[in-house]
Parts: C-alpha cells; sequence; structure tokens
C-alpha cells in the first residue's frame, strides 16, 4: 500500500546525496582540484535547482489555478486581479526564479546566511513594489497572456543578469 508521504519521503532520501554533499565541509575544494572548477560547479547547481524551483513553482501554480476558478465568480474577481494575477502563469514561476537568483546572488556577494536572506527579502519586496507601481499602472493591458509575458519576460532577464553576476563574483573571488 502506498501512503501519503512516500513522494516526501522519497524526494527526501533522493536528494539527502546532494544535500550532504552541500553541507560537507570541503566539498567544494575536492571539486576544484578533481576537475571541476569553482564556475563550472556554480553554474551547474544554479541550473539544477533553478529548474527544480522553477518546475515546481509551475506545478503549484496550475494547482492554484485549477483549485481558484470556483471562486473567481462567486467573489467577483478576474485574473487580472493583482491576488489572482500573482499566482496564475507564468508569472508566478518567474517570480520564483528571481527570487532564487537574488538570493544566490546576494549569498555570492554578502558571503553570510542571515544578511544575504535579509537583504534578498528586502530587494524582493522592493522589486515587487516596483513593478506593482510601474509595470502594472503604466502597462495597461486588458487581457491576461500578453501581461503574463511581458512580467515573465522581464524577470526572466533579470534572472539571466542575477545568475551571469553571480557566476562573475565566483569566478574573481580568491580561491
Amino acid at each position: 500500500m502506498i501512503s501519503i508521504s512516500s513522494p516526501a519521503s522519497a524526494l527526501r532520501t533522493s536528494s539527502d546525496a546532494f544535500w550532504r554533499s552541500s553541507r560537507n565541509p570541503g566539498t567544494y575544494r575536492y571539486a576544484w582540484t578533481h576537475g571541476i572548477g569553482r564556475v563550472r560547479w556554480t553554474q551547474g547547481k544554479l541550473a539544477y535547482l533553478g529548474s527544480v524551483v522553477t518546475i515546481a513553482a509551475l506545478i503549484v501554480s496550475q494547482l492554484f489555478t485549477w483549485l481558484f476558478v470556483p471562486f473567481l465568480t462567486t467573489q467577483h474577481l478576474t485574473v487580472l486581479t493583482p491576488a489572482v494575477f500573482d499566482t496564475r502563469g507564468l508569472a508566478y514561476a518567474a517570480w520564483t526564479l528571481t527570487a532564487f537568483c537574488l538570493g544566490a546572488f546576494l549569498g555570492t556577494l554578502i558571503g553570510r546566511v542571515l544578511p544575504a536572506m535579509a537583504a534578498s527579502l528586502g530587494c524582493f519586496a522592493a522589486l515587487a513594489a516596483v513593478t506593482v507601481l510601474c509595470l502594472q499602472c503604466h502597462y495597461p493591458v486588458a487581457t491576461f497572456w500578453p501581461r503574463q509575458l511581458f512580467e515573465s519576460g522581464w524577470l526572466l532577464a533579470l534572472s539571466a543578469l542575477l545568475v551571469a553576476g553571480t557566476v562573475r563574483l565566483v569566478r574573481h573571488r580568491a580561491a
């Protein structure tokens, strides 16, 4: 009999080796000295984790879209209502990927976990506020998908810049 907790335990078990290699002190030195340079190691980690985070966000977004359909009519909401728009479609996954890339960049830049987390949260909140004030007010699109594509596009461009900045910081940091 398959229990409900089996996907979670399978995910935890399968990712244990990955996380254990990241937590062990000296793992990065071992990787760097055996042909995997720090830049390639960073690119691999960012690509893998970024993909996992983005795919998970797309799945959650689709589940939320399916779950929230009955409430749209009863609560007199549209898909362009900010609370609904931000949790549907591609924009949710793009925001999630941007938050991940922002955290990786600031973590590499600052080098300390808690200050980097606080800076990431502050920058993400500021980015969300600027988006609401500038893009949603000055980009009047009455349809859902063009607005989703526009917001997702600039967030993906920002994510690419953050990844490039992270790789550049790792490349130029003293070994």
